[in-house]
């Protein structure tokens, strides 16, 4: 007899108490019924029965089910439903039903034999979700903690456990971006809307991905997607944000174009006083403008930065001629990515001036190197070091070589960004070769040390205050002296939007240099108003 195969009601015909086993179903479908009223009763279990035996699981619980609630006390019922909720992975009413089943009739012992193979399965299950469960979570827990490389061994191994969680792919997703995994990221947030289509957090999370690799137009679709939808929550909000920085900021492609126009005035007054020549401001009435152009290709999963600035201004002081000057900035660059989330952003930078006459009298050459460490969303260390050679033709007939140190913070609060940083700038001329006869050769060195604080109100609308003290010391100077300068730079600007791409700008300037040659000692103040345009 083949009393230990409970999932084959085909072969329940050879046991002894098939009545018993399946309330008289298949009893019935071989001998004429014996009872009209079990005819409803018998009549589900027969039916149950052959739908079980065509695959049909739901349909035949459903009858199963039925007769058992028409005859509460009928054990093959209840051990029928629980066998065809075995057979669709329904474990946990499986194992009610055949325990039900037991109770009504102990003697039904494929009902035993199938409870205790289901019970089996549910521990495993419920070890295996807890598994899962605590994997989850210790992967959260590192992602927080900004340790992404744990994050995602945590999450690879949930993955493996429930590769059918739409909630472990997106986490994975976020895991990825963070690591500069670019093309995993897209692939388990792809697999987080397969398997969860219409997941705003996923559509939010790829409209950052491919705001970071430059795909902006793509970036565009998924945030507006997520805007669109009130019930996504915070990200409906976040995504409206990132909507308007990507209008402000990142055009639909990547050629950027922006033009910014100011006009103001400023004032110079020395600080000494002569007997008989009183200090006497010097005052003039400035415009600017400046024209910037960037391209920005994607190249594999780096964005190249290539820039061009240029600069023109227009200056008169009382009773002297207008003097105009232009300068040409061309730059490129990329932020090339690095193990443990460290970023190295590589530049080099070009510069030439010409004044009125068309005649140059600047040149810049700068290269730098920087590390990036962002130990938040938006907090970031960098420590960068640059070369720079400045050039001044004649007359000034000046060639200076510099090696710049800088070391900073960002840290957001909020719509409140904080960024101190302290610089220092050696010059590399070699002091000993200056003397009185060759005063345009010298050398100093200038530690700045800048806190910058920017606050965005929504809307567009910013303010940024900069507050930089200086410290210049020149071993020889013009006189062959020693000269040190304590330079306060004070700086302010209001931009107040008009629509996502253009905006007014209002600021001042001021600096103050106290020298111990008091003949350099003097105060400027500049103030300005102005727009830009972004295209």
């Amino acid at each position: 007899m083949e009393k230990n195969i409970p999932g084959t009601p085909c072969r329940l015909h050879r046991l002894p108490r098939l009545p018993e086993v399946l309330g008289g179903a298949l009893w019935i479908a071989l001998f004429p019924r014996v009872s009209a009223a079990a005819t409803d009763v018998e009549f589900l279990l027969r039916q149950g029965y052959a739908a079980y035996m065509q695959g049909r699981y739901a349909e035949a619980e459903k009858d199963y089910l039925q007769a058992s609630r028409q005859d509460p006390r009928n054990a093959g019922a209840l051990y029928g439903a629980g066998l065809c909720e075995y057979r669709s992975g329904d474990l946990s009413d499986a194992a009610t039903h055949l325990q039900g089943a037991r109770a009504l009739n102990p003697a039904l012992t494929q009902a035993g034999t199938l409870w205790e193979r289901v019970h089996k399965l549910l521990t495993s299950r419920q070890v295996h979700d807890l598994r899962f469960s605590l994997l989850m979570k210790e992967g959260v827990l590192y992602y927080r903690m900004h340790q992404y490389e744990k994050a995602g061994a945590s999450l690879e191994k949930a993955v493996s456990l429930n590769p059918g969680s739409a909630d472990v792919h997106f986490n994975l997703g976020l895991v990825d971006i963070k690591l500069k995994k670019w093309d995993k990221a897209d692939a388990e947030l792809e697999e987080c809307l397969k398997l969860n289509p219409g997941d705003k957090r996923a559509e939010y999370a790829l409209g950052v991905l491919f705001e970071k690799v430059g795909g902006l137009a793509e970036a565009r679709n998924y945030f507006l997607s997520v805007a669109q939808s009130p019930g996504a929550g915070i990200y409906n909000l976040e995504a409206m944000q990132r909507l308007s920085t990507l209008h402000s900021e990142a055009p639909n492609s990547p050629f950027h174009f922006s033009i910014r126009l100011q006009g103001g005035g400023a004032q110079n007054t020395p600080d000494q006083y002569v007997p008989g020549n009183p200090p006497v401001a010097n005052r003039s009435v400035n415009e600017y403008g400046h024209l910037q152009l960037s391209y920005s290709p994607l190249l594999g999963k780096t964005v190249l930065n290539l820039s061009y600035g240029g600069d023109g201004m227009w200056s008169q002081a009382p009773g002297q001629n207008p003097y105009f000057s232009h300068l040409h900035d061309f730059s490129i660059g990329s932020n090339l990515p690095l193990p443990g989330n460290w970023i190295m952003p590589l530049s080099c930078d070009e510069q030439v001036g010409f004044n009125s006459n068309g005649a140059l009298n600047y040149q810049h050459h700068q290269a730098s190197l920087a590390f990036q460490w962002p130990f938040k969303d938006s907090d970031m260390i960098q420590a960068q070091v640059q070369y720079l050679r400045e050039i001044f033709p004649s007359p000034v007939n000046l060639d200076t070589n510099n090696w710049i140190g800088t070391l900073s913070a960002l840290v957001a609060l909020g719509g409140h960004f904080f960024n101190l940083s302290y610089s220092f700038r050696q010059n590399l001329e070699d002091a000993a070769s200056m003397t009185e006869t060759n005063p345009t050769d010298f050398s100093f060195s200038l530690h700045s040390l800048s806190l910058v604080y920017h606050v965005e109100f929504g809307g567009g609308w910013n303010a940024t205050l900069n507050y930089t003290p200086q410290w210049q010391t020149y071993p020889f100077f013009e006189d062959g002296g020693p000269r040190s300068d304590w330079i306060q730079n004070i700086s302010g600007e209001f931009t107040i939007p008009v629509d996502p791409h253009w905006n007014f700008v209002v600021g001042d300037q001021f600096q103050k240099l106290q020298s111990t040659d008091s003949t350099y000692s003097q105060h400027s103040n500049n103030y300005y108003a102005g727009t830009q345009v972004f295209f």
